[in-house]
This record gives C-alpha cells, structure tokens and sequence, in this order.
C-alpha cells in the first residue's frame, strides 16, 4: 500500500496523446516525467488487506504541488478558484488482477447507442472533477 507511480498525458490516448513517466523513459530523456513535492499517506482502517474474503477498508491521502502538475507547461497555468481539472486514481495488484479505479470508467458507446462500463484507466471523459476552492468551499 502506498506504492505510487504517477504518468502524465498531454492528451488522451485516443486522440494521440503521449504518456510521459518513468515508465517510458530514463531521468534526462525528454518523455521523463516524474513529481518532486507530491505527498502521500495510506491508512488502512479496517480489517486487512490480504486477508482472503474478509472486507478491507483504507484510505488516502494525496497532496500535488501544482509545480509538479504544470512542469511539461502544456499550455497548463496553476489553477485559480474555480477552476476544475479531471482527475483518476487507479489501483493495479497482483499483476493486473485487480484494476480498481476512483470514478467509474463509463463513457458512451455510439455504434451501441449506450452508455457502457470500460476497464480502461485512459477515458478522460469518464474521470472525476476535482474543484479547487478555498477554505470555506467556495
């Protein structure tokens, strides 16, 4: 728990984005991206994790400097109040087994006339808002 892998998109996959990371390239390399002030924290507040069949509970924590956020400078400036961003959050264990992500990955389908469940982590589309307010949640 608390293992953290972050992936920067410039736009989605779909329309020809370009995933920047650690996972694509080495520190220096021009597809590098990785956060420097980014904080987290994971408390696991009931039951146990591994424990086969019995209900597990846990929470995050999650703080991003938009230093971190806008570093590519795709156009990107420092939200003000207001402003919401998309957002997603995924957990991946047991190499793929369980892929759990923060906002239901629902988007529609037009051959199908449907909305429709994806195990997809990259439609934008189908992630959660996150809004950024000041102290009294405005």
């Amino acid at each position: 728990i608390n293992t953290v892998w972050n992936l920067m998109l410039d736009k989605p996959y779909s329309v020809g984005g370009k995933e920047y990371s650690g996972r694509v390239a080495k520190p220096g390399e021009s597809d590098y991206w990785e956060v420097q002030k980014q904080r987290t924290a994971t408390k696991i507040t009931k039951g146990a994790l591994r424990e086969a069949g019995a209900p597990s509970q846990w929470v995050c924590e999650i703080a991003l400097a938009h230093t971190d956020t806008t570093a590519r400078n795709f156009g990107v400036q420092a939200p003000k109040f207001g402003d919401s961003w998309r957002i997603n959050f995924s957990r991946v264990e047991k190499q793929g087994a369980v892929n759990w992500v923060w906002s239901h990955q629902v988007v529609y389908n037009c051959d199908e006339n449907r909305y429709r469940g994806e195990v997809n982590m990259h439609l934008p589309d189908a992630w959660g808002y996150v809004l950024f307010a000041d102290s009294n949640g405005q």
